[in-house]
Order: structure tokens, then C-alpha cells, then sequence
């Protein structure tokens, strides 16, 4: 999802599209998919490509008001990846939540794909230094020392043109011990 500026104070969001890079449209839903994660309307900052984007160049624009002037300024334009050889990862099982010793997996795994895990302290996309490197397979068995951190795998694979791309399942829940969160008991 694209959504650069998170947080600016907006009246609105309008998010466009163009094959050549000069001649712009702005969005809407289609066949009833939204696009836009909040409401299923442009006026959000973010964006999810879908198919019907690929190979167009994609901006957004914001009006501002401020003592009841709008202004309109572009953001910025990116080339929407190729859908048909994006993939979409996510875990298959043993992530939710997650614990210690029970292994979680991912799927679908495109064919000849690698794995990458990283242990984090935050599942907060914007502030990845809290994360280390922790396994190299598409599976991985928490461990003690992953207990309350939150796991994300990537996945390496070759596209249709022989490219390495990089898929993620985006983040776990905190890992738990399941020894330890067994409910209380008298003794």
C-alpha cells in the first residue's frame, strides 16, 4: 500500500492514475473492490494497487484548507508493479498466536523460494532498526528468545522473468509461551 505523508491534516486525498505520466484520472472502486482501505473512497491517504493498475504511473494529490484557502499539491507518481508476477504471501499456520516451540509456516510458496525471518520489537513498518535476522527457511520454530517479540518472514523468489522479488506475510502476534499462558489454578 502506498500512503506517503501519514498523519498530514487534509480535507481530502485524490489518488490518480496515468499510462503516460501527463494525462492523469482519478481513481474509484472497481467492480465493487476497493482501492482505498478506509471507506472505499479516494479521500484517504492510502492506496492499494490492484491489476487493473499495472504499468500506469500512480499520484496523490491533497487539498489543504487553511484560512479558507485549498491548495493542491502533487505528492509523487510511482510505476505500479506487474501483477502477474507479484506474489502474495501469508502464513499457512502456528502464528496466531504464535509460541514457542510450535512452528509456524507460509504459504503459497512460489517454486525455488527462500526464506528470511527477523525477530522485532515493533510491528511498526516504519521502524524496521528493531529488527534482527533470525532464520533463513520458509518455516521457523520460535524460540525462548523470541517470547513477547513479533515475528515477519520475507520470501525471496524468481518472477516470471527470472528477477528475484521479495514477498512478506507481514507481522505475527507476540509470541507467547505456552507454559506460561495457561490459565490460573488453585494449588
Amino acid at each position: 500500500a502506498l500512503g506517503p505523508f501519514v498523519g498530514l491534516r487534509a480535507d481530502a486525498w485524490r489518488w490518480q492514475s496515468s499510462a503516460d505520466g501527463i494525462t492523469w484520472t482519478t481513481l474509484a472502486p472497481i467492480h465493487g473492490i476497493s482501492r482505498f482501505p478506509t471507506l472505499g473512497v479516494p479521500s484517504t491517504y492510502r492506496f492499494v494497487p490492484r491489476p487493473d493498475d499495472e504499468g500506469k504511473y500512480i499520484r496523490a494529490k491533497v487539498e489543504l484548507t487553511t484560512g479558507g484557502y485549498a491548495y493542491t499539491r502533487p505528492i509523487g507518481k510511482i510505476k505500479a508493479a506487474i501483477a502477474t508476477n507479484a506474489v502474495a504471501v501469508g502464513f499457512a499456520g502456528g502464528h496466531n498466536p504464535p509460541r514457542i516451540g510450535v512452528a509456524i509456516t507460509v504459504a503459497p510458496l512460489p517454486s525455488g523460494a527462500v526464506g528470511a525471518w527477523y525477530r522485532c520489537d515493533t510491528n511498526d513498518d516504519a521502524n524496521p532498526s528493531g529488527c534482527e535476522r533470525v532464520g533463513t527457511l520458509v518455516s521457523y520454530t520460535p524460540g525462548g528468545g523470541d517470547l513477547y517479540d513479533y515475528l515477519r518472514a520475507y520470501i525471496y523468489y524468481k518472477d516470471t522473468g527470472g528477477v528475484w522479488k521479495r514477498a512478506s506475510t507481514g507481522f505475527t502476534q507476540l509470541v507467547l509461551d505456552v507454559q506460561r499462558t495457561r490459565p490460573w489454578r488453585l494449588e
